[in-house]
């Protein structure tokens, strides 16, 4: 394994994944506030589950950028390692809150 060679396409995947995920925590907010304020409190859970996972997704993506960043730094493959495995885990809850997005349309 080129670690220098993963920690790019990391850096790179991971913040493309992060925009991304912004869009999507502002494609779900502007849903929710297109509710009157009375009627927001009956969606709530179903937007909260999507954002906090949007949210958490998007954290990963950051914190994996960081890591591998930080590679270039301290060049310990366990760090790209650590790097790649939350870039996976940041793409795993962006499809999990699309997936609920799509089945709460249905």
């Amino acid at each position: 394994m080129n670690a220098e060679h993963v920690a790019d396409q990391v850096l790179a995947a991971g913040a493309a994944l992060a925009g991304l995920l912004l869009v999507f925590l502002g494609n779900a907010q502007a849903g929710y506030e297109g509710y009157p304020t009375d009627a927001q409190s009956d969606v709530r859970a179903k937007y909260m589950a999507r954002g906090w996972l949007a949210f958490a997704a998007f954290a990963s993506a950051i914190i994996a950028c960081g890591l591998s960043l930080a590679f270039y730094w301290d060049r310990c493959e366990s760090t790209v390692s650590g790097a790649a495995a939350l870039l996976g885990v940041a793409f795993l809850l962006g499809l999990i809150a699309a997936l609920i997005t799509v089945l709460d349309i249905g």
